[in-house]
């Protein structure tokens, strides 16, 4: 859609109509006007022109959805006429007067206009992205935000804290354009709403089992209270898969579902839950308080894709190109966390309010996480569908092909390749 509201083509199918020998140039140019003219003549039809003929007003009326450009019109027309009043004569009189100053203004004016309205019109658009907690598994869509990675590309991005599933609801309402929580899109994916993921930013949640002081041993958790930010989410699969692996029956663990990570921590710091599944540095911090660490998704082997980028499969269609900036976006993101250790982790330290020492090795934990490229493999996608089917979270067996839609991501590796 075009952010201009002229009619430019029909401008432009009388702007070089073949004038007979001798004519005046007044209304049209010839083929071998010199180019300073033609540009003259153009930012005349535009600018002063739709002011002297009714017939040209039809160009000067703008349409919903487009800027309005009829404030600057009136200044560009004080350019190109010196001294304008309301009387036609005084107008007229001016006008042929050719004056190189007020030209280049003029000219220049009229160029901008004809070229910069569509990038305008998109850039001014709010992008609105939900993430599920402030978390490390999203540190690349915040670090993005915060250290201007996103508006060196021109997006204007509002990152928004909300549950999985109300992403998944706000996503499949076009409340939001990206879901940043991956697990909740592809489960919605496998239940048939139109979800799909474009790319992954971390392969592996940094979770960790924290249980209260008295809580020594992982079995201890048996017919106890367990935290999780959502029953049926990543954490929740997380999880019953670490109880798995450590030889305790994830069936007989009672999950508490409390919304997000921080409202995890509140529970267990007050007693109502006996652990909480935690992300880091949550878990460093509570431990320096006193409980206990019991188990990792790292040390269990868990290989499941927490963050990056999900879409409705309409926007695939119908607005790729966005897709694409905001993947190159995130790409760049990526690469400065991977290659400013320094900056990410005084990012850490201020975003989570640590200390220089436990952000350092906040940061140390989660660099081996991210992924660079963007992309997990869809083998590792679909094993982590094959557990969410063993756990009960899909009820059917779905294939990570069909809900993963690297094709965007792709092509801007391409693109970046080849530079």
């Amino acid at each position: 859609m075009c952010g201009f509201p002229y009619r430019i083509d029909e401008i432009l199918s009388g702007l070089f109509q073949r004038r007979a020998p001798g004519q005046r140039a007044g209304n049209i140019i010839g083929p071998c006007d010199p180019p300073f003219f033609i540009l003259h003549k153009l930012a005349w039809i535009l600018i002063v022109q739709p002011r002297r003929s009714d017939f040209a007003l039809e160009f000067m009326q703008p349409r919903a959805g487009f800027l309005r450009f009829n404030d600057l019109i009136s200044f560009a027309v004080k350019l190109y006429i010196p001294g304008e009043k309301e009387s036609g004569a005084t107008m007229k009189s001016n006008t042929w007067q050719f004056r190189p100053k007020r030209f280049a203004c003029g000219t220049a004016f009229c160029l901008l206009v004809l070229f910069t309205g569509q990038v305008l019109a998109q850039d001014s658009k709010r992008i609105r992205i939900g993430y599920s907690a402030l978390s490390l598994s999203f540190l690349p869509h915040l670090f993005a935000r915060d250290a201007g990675v996103f508006q060196k590309h021109r997006l204007s991005v509002e990152l928004i804290q909300m549950a999985g599933p109300i992403q998944v609801a706000a996503l499949a309402a076009g409340e939001i354009d990206f879901g940043a929580a991956v697990s909740p899109a592809l489960f919605a994916a496998v239940r048939g709403l139109p979800m799909r993921g474009v790319m992954i930013a971390v392969n592996t949640p940094l979770f960790y089992i924290v249980s209260e002081p008295g809580t020594k041993r992982i079995e201890d958790l048996l017919g106890k209270k367990i935290a999780v930010d959502t029953v049926g989410a990543l954490q929740y699969i997380a999880a019953k898969a670490i109880f798995k692996k450590k030889g305790v029956n994830p069936d007989r663990i009672s999950y508490i579902q409390t919304g997000s990570v921080s409202n995890s921590v509140a529970a267990l710091n007050s007693g109502a839950v006996n652990g909480a599944l935690l992300s880091i540095p949550n878990n460093v911090i509570m431990t320096q308080k006193g409980f206990n660490q019991l188990a990792s998704t790292v040390e269990a082997g868990i290989n499941f894709p927490p963050a990056g980028l999900t879409v409705h499969a309409n926007k695939l269609q119908k607005d790729s190109a966005q897709i694409k900036r905001m993947i190159e976006a995130m790409l760049d993101a990526l690469a400065l966390i991977e290659t400013d250790k320094r900056a990410v982790t005084g990012y850490i330290q201020r975003q989570w309010k640590l200390s220089p020492q436990l952000a350092e090795e906040t940061e140390r934990l989660a660099r081996p996480t991210f992924v660079a490229t963007g992309k997990m493999s869809f083998e590792d996608v679909q094993e982590f569908l094959d557990t969410a089917y063993e756990n009960g979270q899909i009820q059917q067996k779905a294939s990570s092909r069909q809900v993963m839609d690297y094709g965007p991501l792709d092509e801007v590796l391409k693109t970046r390749r080849a530079k």
